[in-house]
C-alpha cells in the first residue's frame, strides 16, 4: 500500500462516519481536537502518513501522554483523560483499517491507561449515622437484621 497522508479529507470523512452514526457534536468536537492533537504530535516525529502510524508510536505517544504536565499548573494528565485521548485514537486507526485506508490497525494491542479509583469525597456526620441506624424497627426480625446489615456498613467502612 502506497504512503497515505493525513490530510483533513480523511478526518473529514471520518467525522461524517460518526455523524452518520448519530454521535453526538459534542463526541465530534472532542474527538477532532484530540485526533488533531495527535496527528500534530506525530507530524513533529516525522510521521506524516497514516501507514507510517505503528504500534511503537502509539505506545511512544502513550508514554509522551503519561509524562505531560500541563504548561498552566505543571500538573499531569489524569489516568481518565489519557486513556479518553488513546481510545480516540485507537477508534479513529480501526475506522482506517476498516475502510481500507491502512493493511492493519496498529493500535490492536495498546493498552489503555486504568482509571483511579478514588473514594467518595462525602461522608455522613456522626448525627447523620445515628439517625440513619435509629430509623430501623428493631422489633421485626427484618429490622434486626437491617440493622445488622448497618452497623456491618458503618463498623467496617464499606460502601
Amino acid at each position: 500500500m502506497s504512503q497515505v497522508p493525513i490530510p483533513t479529507v480523511l478526518l473529514s470523512r471520518y467525522f461524517s462516519h460518526l455523524k452518520m452514526n448519530n454521535w453526538s457534536a459534542n463526541t465530534i468536537s472532542r474527538r477532532d481536537y484530540v485526533l488533531n492533537k495527535f496527528i500534530a504530535w506525530s507530524s513533529e516525529r516525522g510521521i506524516d502518513a497514516v501507514t507510517e502510524i505503528t504500534s511503537e508510536s502509539l505506545a511512544a505517544y502513550r508514554r509522551y501522554l503519561y509524562y505531560y504536565r500541563n504548561g498552566r499548573t505543571g500538573k499531569p494528565l489524569k489516568f481518565c483523560t489519557q486513556a479518553s485521548y488513546l481510545s480516540t485514537v485507537v477508534h479513529w486507526l480501526g475506522w482506517l483499517n476498516e475502510q481500507g485506508w491502512i493493511n492493519s490497525d496498529p493500535s490492536t494491542n495498546i493498552e489503555l491507561p486504568k482509571e483511579e479509583q478514588r473514594l467518595p469525597s462525602s461522608h455522613l456526620t456522626i448525627d447523620e449515622i445515628e439517625t440513619l441506624l435509629n430509623s430501623v424497627d428493631l422489633a421485626t426480625p427484618t429490622g434486626l437484621r437491617d440493622r445488622a446489615i448497618l452497623e456491618l456498613f458503618y463498623a467496617t467502612g464499606m460502601r
